[in-house]
């Protein structure tokens, strides 16, 4: 649940859909025990390496290059293979993928946020 939601939160803030993130933050971000600190930081372009231990700030920096790049620089790559297991990071390809859709369709609808979804932090 933490490593699904860090993907999503980091995917949907890379693609600046607030609709999706705002819900996930809502919903699960208890549940996945992210510090309101790492909900926020979700959002920031540098990541804070006192925030989140090292496979996260791994997996962040991934989704950060695959967001951007499409591909992981080789160092970011291998770390990312040493970390997940090849199952693991088709589940993570597909999650980033699957959220850049869903960010591409909320975002082009312009959708209003949720009621009760979290706003971006400011």
């Amino acid at each position: 649940l933490r490593i699904r939601e860090i993907v999503i939160l980091r995917t949907t803030a890379n693609m600046n859909c607030e609709y999706e993130w705002g819900v996930h933050v809502t919903v699960f971000a208890d549940a996945a025990k992210l510090s309101a600190h790492q909900v926020a930081a979700t959002r920031d372009l540098i990541i804070d390496v006192t925030l989140w231990p090292d496979v996260e700030i791994n997996l962040l920096t991934a989704i950060d290059q695959l967001c951007q790049r499409g591909s992981m620089q080789q160092g970011v790559l291998e770390e990312f293979q040493e970390n997940w297991t090849k199952e693991q990071q088709l589940e993570i390809f597909a999650l980033c993928g699957t959220y850049h859709t869903i960010s591409f369709v909320a975002n082009n609808s312009a959708l209003p946020n949720e009621i009760f979804g979290a706003p971006f932090p400011r």
